[in-house]
């Protein structure tokens, strides 16, 4: 019987625990395998089908108002990245099984309300075949799994959809069993980039009935790279007024750029995969002033959005390098996008997964890893459920970026694969 769990990557990471009581033993853990499905084939998908325009528009919307919730609770002067994409590939998933209020509450948190759950997951699975990009500079690759607790029957329709619609390898686990996180961890290293990606663990309970993990690894050149001779050290600015020194990237480009309610945004393209783009606030503005309105961020993550003034002109950049990691949990941030019983031992309903009474999820985490350099960016994420010609230049635009700022990564296709901020470049 197939049994399953997801996972995320930028590389970005979210997990969610379904508890039950069982017995811990001290057997040595190994996984079986159950389903292992083809995964896209990247350049050759790269034209393929886009899904329905309903299911783009919740899929903009979820990046936004989750952005919003998971970025907003961040400590003033930290850094912090997310994969919007990954958190909600997890619950498109945990939705396919749920039935009842859950069924809702999942649905409605993904901006889904007006979709069914069979068409969410098949355009889920578009979505999947869309994204997935292996090019000659870079790449963005997905990939799911489930791991299901050794002795729980699970239903074989819910592990169906799994396998078929978001591409997840199904394992059977002994949860209690020594070394068990360690299997899901060299599981999570080979789709979150390697030894350059997320090496946050998976955090893994001896009582849980399953692990959903999506998985995220995007990697990519700019267009037009920063050169070496040009990166100098800098003073950066953090919130409070103190400062620290730390390398900054430098050049003059001719590009297009916008002016939003609050602040600067300009992209860098890169050659495969996406592109970046950095939103600088106003003077006087902190990344928390922007994100503490859901309608701002909607309008940054929108190219098109009708609050912003396009421009056209020289940008001098000077970003600071950076490498760092975050580990969150979104607990909080889904309760304030209405997710309430899914985490109720009484009340949670996911009997379109498993008959195991009780069954909820106990925890939701995502790992992340964000560099930039003067060759280009690499993000990682996973998410854990235990359960990113013109016309002659006339404007300016100084993206010195020596205080904390955000930025966000897009795909090929413009769907939000990781949103963050950097309060601290020098932080890791």
């Amino acid at each position: 019987m197939h049994r399953k769990t997801l996972l995320v990557l930028f590389s970005l990471g979210l997990s969610l625990m379904l508890l039950t009581s069982c017995a811990s033993t001290s057997l040595k853990a190994s996984a079986v395998s159950l389903a292992a499905p083809d995964y896209p084939q990247g350049e050759a998908d790269r034209f393929s089908t886009q899904p329905e325009e309903l299911f783009q528009s919740s899929v903009a919307a979820f990046a936004a108002d989750s952005s919003c919730a998971v970025l907003s609770s961040l400590e003033r002067g930290t850094n912090g990245a997310y994969s919007p994409v990954s958190l909600y590939l997890a619950l498109a998933l945990s939705a396919a099984g749920a039935q009842g209020e859950t069924q809702a509450e999942l649905l409605g948190a993904l901006r889904a309300e007006k979709m069914d759950p069979q068409a969410l997951s098949a355009n889920a699975h578009t979505l999947f075949t869309s994204l997935y990009t292996t090019g000659q500079f870079g790449h963005l690759k997905l990939a799911s799994s489930l791991w299901l607790a050794s002795g729980t029957s699970f239903e074989s329709s819910f592990l169906n959809t799994a396998a078929e619609q978001f591409f997840a390898e199904v394992y059977e686990l002994d949860f209690s069993a020594s070394g068990a996180g360690e299997v899901i961890a060299q599981w999570l290293k080979k789709h979150c980039g390697g030894e350059n990606g997320v090496s946050t663990p998976p955090a893994v309970d001896p009582e849980q009935l399953m692990a959903l993990y999506t998985c995220i690894d995007f990697q990519d050149e700019w267009i037009s790279c920063f050169s070496e001779s040009a990166t100098a050290p800098g003073v950066f600015t953090r919130e409070d007024g103190s400062e620290v020194t730390c390398d900054f990237l430098n050049k003059n480009d001719l590009s297009g750029f916008s002016v939003g309610t609050g602040y600067t945004a300009c992209t860098l393209g890169c050659k495969d995969a996406g592109s970046m783009t950095f939103y600088l606030p106003d003077p006087g503005r902190t990344p928390a002033d922007l994100l503490s309105d859901p309608a701002v961020i909607r309008e940054m993550l929108d190219p098109e959005a009708p609050g912003k003034t396009q421009c056209y002109g020289e940008v001098i950049w000077s970003i600071p390098k950076f490498d760092f990691t975050s580990d969150l949990h979104l607990e909080e941030a889904l309760s304030i996008l209405n997710v309430k019983t899914a985490f109720s031992r009484e009340e949670a309903d996911f009997s379109g997964i498993t008959a195991q009474k009780p069954f909820f999820l106990s925890s939701v985490r995502q790992a992340a890893r964000v560099a930039v350099d003067e060759k280009g960016v690499a993000a990682s994420a996973y998410t854990e459920l235990a359960y990113a010609g013109a016309s002659m230049p006339s404007d300016l635009a100084e993206m010195i970026l020596d205080r904390p700022f955000l930025f966000s990564i897009t795909s090929r296709t413009g769907v939000t694969l990781f949103v963050g901020v950097v309060g601290d470049p020098t932080l890791s």
